[in-house]
């Protein structure tokens, strides 16, 4: 009788101890990954892609035989507030795009900023702006397109 004992109270601790660890918040793992590959042709291509918690960064190079690279990369945050997002991508020709963009939630909905920048020079931005009062949704969304310098 005294090993059934024994064994029902290692099973009440470990019962305990699985509730204990069921209750405690735990903190989400950060994960990443880096991949290369070589090409049948000679290109070699590198991803690399890190998460965390509220956070996501990813970058990519491809490199050509004849030395010339094309990259991106991708970078999205949570913030108290809302959400930051930003792009980048440089192709073999040197010229770069640009991506940027913010959420902010406000007492009453969201407002969000986007702008795009091309490989030429062109923008193009977008302004939401979205509030609820009762059963009503305004949304308001304001565009400016720029074409590139000439």
């Amino acid at each position: 009788m005294k090993t059934f004992s024994s064994l029902s109270q290692a099973a009440a601790g470990i019962a305990m101890l699985g509730a204990l660890l069921a209750i405690v918040p735990t903190e989400a793992q950060a994960r990443s990954r880096t991949t290369v590959v070589h090409g049948s042709r000679g290109a070699v291509y590198q991803r690399q892609v890190e998460h965390v918690p509220g956070r996501l960064n990813a970058s990519g190079a491809v490199t050509r035989p004849d030395g010339r690279t094309a990259s991106r990369s991708f970078s999205t945050q949570k913030t108290n507030a809302g959400r930051v997002t930003s792009a980048r991508a440089t192709g073999f020709n040197g010229k770069t795009a640009t991506y940027d963009s913010s959420r902010v939630r406000t007492a009453n909905g969201y407002e969000r900023q986007a702008t795009a920048t091309g490989p030429n020079g062109a923008t193009a931005s977008k302004h939401v702006s979205v509030a609820r009062e009762g059963d009503t949704v305004t949304r308001t969304v304001t565009h400016t397109n720029t074409p590139p310098p000439q």
